[in-house]
């Protein structure tokens, strides 16, 4: 029985690996075909580099504040109960752990601000008003 499996398994592999690149190629002309423009539409509207670097850093900041603080919860909770139990290499390792989350949060938030900065800076050679939404 182990003999029959073992020759069957990799055959099936086989299929559904080149089922779903076919699957792929087939919806991505259908989807292709769909648009009304012709093209595929930007999703980002930035009309110059600094604007787009401004979104994307946005974007990462959504994302991050509310990971950051469930870390920060976690760790909180991670004090509470090294201190309990006494052990002072969990509690190094909890202070460890919070200062990583804050120095990727201050990074994140840094990103976002040096990207404001470079779209007041640089949006005077875009032709017309910058506004990045």
């Amino acid at each position: 029985m182990g003999r029959i499996f073992s020759f069957i398994y990799p055959l099936w592999k086989t299929f559904l690996r080149s089922g779903a690149v076919f699957a792929m190629l087939t919806l991505a002309r259908f989807a292709l075909a769909a648009s009304d423009s012709g093209g595929i539409p930007n999703p980002i509207a930035a009309k110059s580099f600094p604007c787009l670097i401004k979104t994307i850093s946005l974007a990462a900041i959504q994302v991050a504040i509310p990971i950051a603080i469930i870390t920060i919860i976690i760790v909180g909770l991670r004090f509470v109960f090294a201190g309990l139990s006494g052990n002072s290499a969990k509690v190094a390792e909890a202070r460890k752990l919070l200062l990583n989350v804050v120095i990727g949060t201050a990074i994140i938030v840094g990103s976002f601000v040096i990207a404001s900065a470079a779209v007041q800076l640089f949006g005077a050679e875009a032709p017309g008003p910058v506004s990045c939404a």
